[in-house]
């Protein structure tokens, strides 16, 4: 008699941990989730890009899936009624399940992307991760404004741009084939000369050559 009350009493004990177990695996398979490989994608114009959204957990066999496209403040369907829209129709398609895949990338495509689930069988039934994608283009070469003739003892500013990079390129000047130091001051070999080089590329110096690189 004394075992049987002691069986039961271990088996009261147990079976409250036990359903507790069984209810917090319950709230975790029946949740649907996001994962991403990577969500920061960087790549160069007119190549592809991958944005990766997969699904982790889920017990809705076929989830509603949806891609949009945030730019500007503006927001617009990617992939909608299981179909690709807009001016990705021709250029896009769903890789596996859920991640997208966008050939011949052009800047325009910069963007942040919003891969949305959902699952309707699931306790949870919505989740979502965003993309930031990146698309850079080379820099061309730049147009520089020289002026032609400054009084001995005044300020010259010299103008050096270009428009086709991204993201935003660094300027670097030289004179006579010399990269020219940012503070002329730090410089003893600069400590006649006195100019500013601002991150627009203008710069007050005798300088007569720029050279533009990309940066990120």
């Amino acid at each position: 008699m004394a075992l049987r009350q002691r069986r039961r009493l271990q088996l009261c004990a147990w079976l409250p941990d036990f359903c507790l177990m069984l209810l917090f695996r319950g709230c975790l398979i029946g949740a649907v989730n996001l994962k991403s490989s990577n969500q920061n994608p960087v790549v160069q114009e007119f190549e592809s890009a991958v944005l990766s959204c997969v699904i982790t957990d889920s017990q809705t066999n076929n989830p509603r899936i949806e891609w949009k496209k945030i730019k500007d403040a503006q927001t617009s369907y990617v992939f909608f009624d299981n179909k690709i829209q807009g001016d990705l129709a021709h250029r896009a398609e769903l890789l596996g399940k859920t991640s997208l895949k966008i050939w011949n990338v052009t800047r325009r495509d910069s963007a942040l992307y919003r891969c949305e689930v959902v699952a309707r069988n699931d306790r949870k039934e919505m989740d979502e991760i965003v993309i930031q994608l990146t698309v850079q283009v080379r820099p061309v070469s730049p147009v520089c404004t020289v002026p032609k003739a400054v009084p001995v003892g005044k300020a010259a500013t010299l103008y050096c741009q270009e428009k086709e990079g991204y993201p935003q390129p660094h300027y670097s000047w030289y004179r006579n084939d010399e990269p020219l130091p940012k503070d002329s001051r730090a410089y003893p070999r600069f400590k006649n000369s006195s100019y500013l080089l601002t991150s627009h590329t203008g710069t007050r110096s005798p300088s007569r050559r720029a050279g533009v690189t990309r940066t990120g």
